[in-house]
């Protein structure tokens, strides 16, 4: 009898357990599958986003300087930073601006997407890649 009485304990308590926990039935916390990664590669070849230095900038909404000094700010560029280049493009399915910006080297750039609602509190950025220009 008192068998039964563990595993009838177990049958209710365990699933109680983990819905109270808020742990998966995979067995990682509900918390664990919502951690965000460090922003994935721009989705371009390299030679799509050295064009990008030849032709106007693309910028959607942040065409407006005041938004794009803001989203600048963000991302920890001071907020006249020039960009060189830019195109809306999307990123694992989501609409984002590419932003074409001068990197730390000369004749380094560096192409940063961000969300079209792109501000200093929250630049939705959602990927990098630094590169140099044509030799």
């Amino acid at each position: 009898m008192g068998s039964a009485a563990v595993v009838a304990a177990a049958a209710v308590g365990i699933p109680m357990a983990l819905r109270t926990t808020g742990a998966s039935m995979h067995g990682a916390p509900a918390s664990l599958q919502h951690i965000t990664v460090d922003p994935t590669r721009v989705p371009l070849p390299i030679p799509e986003l050295q064009d990008l230095l030849d032709q106007p900038a693309d910028l959607g909404p942040l065409s407006d300087g005041r938004r794009r000094a803001a989203c600048l700010t963000g991302l920890g560029y001071p907020s006249g930073t020039p960009v060189l280049g830019g195109s809306q493009i999307r990123v694992a399915g989501r609409n984002a601006i590419l932003l074409v910006l001068a990197g730390d080297q000369p004749d380094s750039y560096d192409a940063v997407a961000v969300a079209p609602t792109c501000s200093a509190a929250d630049t939705g950025r959602l990927a990098a890649t630094a590169f140099t220009q044509r030799p």
